[in-house]
This record gives C-alpha cells, sequence and structure tokens, in this order.
C-alpha cells in the first residue's frame, strides 16, 4: 500500500470524536453467600483437622494407658513380694 498524497489525507480536526465505551468494573464488595462448593470444601477441611486432633488425643490416651499399665504391673509385683515378706516373718 503506498503512502497517500498529502492532498487526499483528511485534517485530525475534521475526524468526529467518538469517546471510549464505559467500561462496567465488578462490584468490589465481597459475595454475600459463598458457592457451595467453596462451604462444603471449607466444611471438609474442619472435619478433618477435628478428625486429626482426635486422633492425636487418642494416640496420647493409649501412651498413658500404656504406661499407666506398666506401672500397675510394678506395684503389683511389689505388692508380691511385700506380701511373700510379711508370709516368711
Amino acid at each position: 500500500m503506498a503512502f497517500k498524497e498529502e492532498e487526499d489525507l483528511i485534517p485530525i480536526e475534521d475526524i468526529p470524536y467518538e469517546p471510549p465505551m464505559p467500561i462496567e468494573l465488578p462490584s468490589l464488595e465481597p459475595a454475600q453467600v459463598a458457592p457451595s462448593s467453596t462451604y462444603n470444601t471449607v466444611n471438609m477441611l474442619k472435619e478433618i483437622r477435628l478428625m486429626r486432633r482426635q486422633r492425636g488425643k487418642i494416640e496420647t490416651l493409649d501412651k498413658s494407658r500404656q504406661m499407666l499399665a506398666s506401672q500397675v504391673a510394678k506395684l503389683v509385683q511389689i505388692n508380691e513380694m511385700l506380701i511373700k515378706k510379711v508370709d516368711e516373718l
């Protein structure tokens, strides 16, 4: 495409001004209701955290029970030894 001659060009003042189309911006307010998938995901994460906490508590209780059982076994042995000593006297 060849350049137009100067006399063929339209002066810029003769070109009509058209304002740009307005752009609609999304609302910046937070959504009133979360989508159900987000709500379900949040609830599932809460349940998982709760289950992990409960599992941790159960594991701690199991360790405590094992320690108590071993201490009770030792006390029973000591008690039996004391009973034998008393019987000997």
